[in-house]
């Protein structure tokens, strides 16, 4: 499997707003975002008509990821474990991510069956009720919390160019996330602009090209367009598929069976190799993947 991508990516940080709210103004509860002075309109009137910046909020994390959820959360706050949205997955409030901590220490912190097993191990701040463990999460001002200002969806590349210049300029941390599988969290952070790939456009359900091996007699051409069938020839693949930033490879997959159930006779002509798991991003940009 060759994979050929340009990227820009840019690891980062995260705050707190409303996503009912425009993305100027100030969080839930009336307090202030910490980029809520930021002239948001400036990135808003740069992106593409499809593409979306919404402030985000504890209460968004609340009502799209503490239950089981069976659609996409407008919010794109959810990760695969609930804990996640506090820093390295473990909600018990730290104002220096549990930097304070030896490892043996947290992961018996981690393991403990009951929350409040935890006070037999160390002095908990407050608030901390051990008639009600699950205080930690219901804490909107737990200094854990790992989420980002703002969230944008974007749809096509200039979206995330817009995104990564407004962050340049106003010093702002960049979080990406796609499916957000990343066990640890990892797919957004605390204070950031979080790029949610999830709307970004889908190239992978019509993007497999079929490539001729007599192109190898002439030369590549000067915008490139060819080059990814130089490069599938020269390692003996006769396709590639086009991949998005915001796909997966459960989608991948997918397009690749559909392509190959069209064909005459149901033979089964292209075969990629990936991960194992659907919900792990091929690429975090827009790639290709040869077949």
């Amino acid at each position: 499997m060759l994979a050929i991508a340009s990227a820009l990516l840019v690891i980062a940080s995260a705050a707190v707003a409303d996503p009912s709210e425009d993305a100027s103004t100030s969080g839930a509860g009336g307090s202030m975002s910490l980029h809520d002075n930021l002239p948001w309109e400036d990135l808003t009137s740069k992106l593409s008509p499809t593409a979306s910046l919404i402030g985000v909020s504890y209460a968004d994390y609340v009502k799209d990821c503490f239950s089981e959820f069976t659609d996409f959360a407008p919010s794109g706050l959810c990760l695969p474990h609930l804990f996640c949205g506090w820093d390295k997955c473990y909600p018990r409030p730290s104002t220096n991510s549990h930097s304070n901590e030896t490892l043996a220490q947290y992961g018996q912190e981690l393991m403990a069956v009951d929350m409040a097993d935890l006070l037999r191990i160390e002095e908990i701040p407050e608030p901390f009720d051990p008639a009600n463990p699950d205080s930690f999460l219901n804490d909107e001002s737990n200094p854990s919390l790992n989420l980002p200002s703002m969230v944008l969806f974007p749809v096509v590349a200039s979206d995330v160019v817009a995104a990564i210049q407004f962050a340049k300029a106003y010093k702002l941390e960049i979080s990406v996330k796609n499916s957000g599988h990343h066990y640890l969290g990892a797919s957004q952070r605390k204070n950031s602009l979080l790029l949610n790939m999830n709307r970004y456009t889908q190239y992978s359900p019509t993007g497999i090209v079929d490539c001729d091996v007599s192109m190898l007699d002439g030369s590549i051409a000067a915008d490139l367009s060819d080059q990814p069938c130089f490069l599938s020839l020269a390692k003996n693949k006769s396709a590639y598929v086009r991949v998005g930033g915001g796909e997966n490879w459960h989608k991948v997959y997918l397009a690749v069976k559909n392509a190959n159930e069209a064909q005459e006779g149901g033979v089964y002509k292209y075969h990629v190799v990936g991960g194992a798991v659907g919900t792990v991003s091929p690429r975090k940009c827009q790639c290709l993947m040869i077949i």
